[in-house]
């Protein structure tokens, strides 16, 4: 394509080392202006928007269920995951490229994490479809789902949607970095709206991002920074990626199998290996402590917790595996709203 060779190394390398690492490391984010320029980032949009007319961007998934709260009142996005290589997506794929090279470029730099690649997303599971099946020395098997898509792209449709204040991963499950590209023209934040309002943990002051075209944002992904995406009045395009802490990552790992151990040892399960479902009607649910100490991976056999408590748990879980590919809302972030 015509931009490939528009960013070079060098310009990368200096972008890098003279404003990525000091602004993270001083600040926690930051953002650059004119990455690819008008030419690539033009083509990058008009791929994204093709995806919005064709129907391929669906509604942003919330983890697990909570009563009497309307998903769109939390977050009103319509999203897709892409990997680039997709038929249509070669734009996608020279900005995704260029993101991992500066990442690569930054990761030396950023202190004790071993930052490694974007984030693999697998792809959502249907609960009524989902069956656990017993191996022949009675364990559990892996569910199948082969990673795959590593980009979420996104649509605020102009409706007043937005994204309540939220923590892309307040659970430890390895997401370090957070990487948005923006692709809106003329926007205007007075008008518009759609503003990224960051809460920098500790700070005395909140720092507000317009999503302006060819901007790339950073930001650590942890409960240093709490974030909300303003009510949008225009269409509003974003591309998001996801970059591990690969030790983090592998204790989050960890922590998942000995979820799905607790399960096993539960009464979660019906006759038949199928999984049992929470009832989304019920009003018990997990509470807070038991939720936070399953998350955070306290040892415990389960066997004190109440019946329903173990359905619920059931979904925690399938959500823990899918949930470092997406932004998620927890229940404990829910709860503050």
């Amino acid at each position: 394509m015509p931009f490939i060779e528009h960013v070079s190394d060098s310009d990368l390398r200096t972008l890098a080392l003279e404003r990525v690492v000091p602004a993270l490391l001083a600040c926690g984010f930051c953002y650059v202006d004119s990455l690819l320029g008008e030419l690539a980032g033009d083509a990058v949009l008009e791929q994204v928007k093709e995806m919005h007319r064709s129907g391929s961007l669906q509604d942003g998934r919330l983890a697990g269920s909570v009563p009497g709260i309307h998903r769109r009142s939390i977050r009103g996005d319509k999203i897709a995951w892409v990997s680039g290589s997709e038929r249509g997506c070669e734009a996608i794929n020279f900005l995704l490229n260029i993101i991992d090279k500066l990442i690569s470029m930054c990761a030396s730099r950023l202190g004790n994490k071993p930052i490694r690649e974007r984030s693999k997303h697998r792809p959502p599971v249907v609960l009524e479809q989902v069956i656990l099946s017993r191996s022949s020395s009675g364990g559990l098997s892996s569910l199948s789902a082969k990673e795959g898509p590593t980009a979420m792209v996104a649509c605020y449709p102009g409706n007043g949607a937005g994204y309540v204040k939220h923590v892309d991963n307040p659970n430890s499950d390895g997401r370090c970095i957070t990487c948005i590209y923006y692709l809106n023209k003329n926007w205007n934040a007075k008008e518009h709206g759609g503003v990224l309002r960051i809460f920098p943990e500790g700070k005395s002051y909140v720092a507000d991002v317009k999503p302006l075209f060819d901007r790339l944002l950073f930001f650590w992904s942890d409960r240093r920074n709490p974030h909300e995406v303003q009510p949008s009045y225009a269409t509003r395009y974003a591309i998001t990626v996801w970059y591990f802490d690969s030790e983090e990552r592998a204790e989050a790992k960890r922590r998942f199998r000995d979820l799905t151990g607790l399960v096993m040892k539960g009464r979660s399960l019906a006759s038949g290996g199928r999984l049992m479902l929470p009832d989304l009607n019920s009003t018990s649910d997990l509470s807070e402590t038991d939720s936070q100490r399953l998350l955070e991976g306290a040892s415990g056999s389960g066997d004190g917790m109440e019946e329903s408590g173990l359905e619920n748990l059931v979904e925690v879980i399938l959500v823990q595996e899918e949930d470092d590919e997406e932004e998620d809302i927890k229940k404990n972030v829910v709860a503050q709203q």
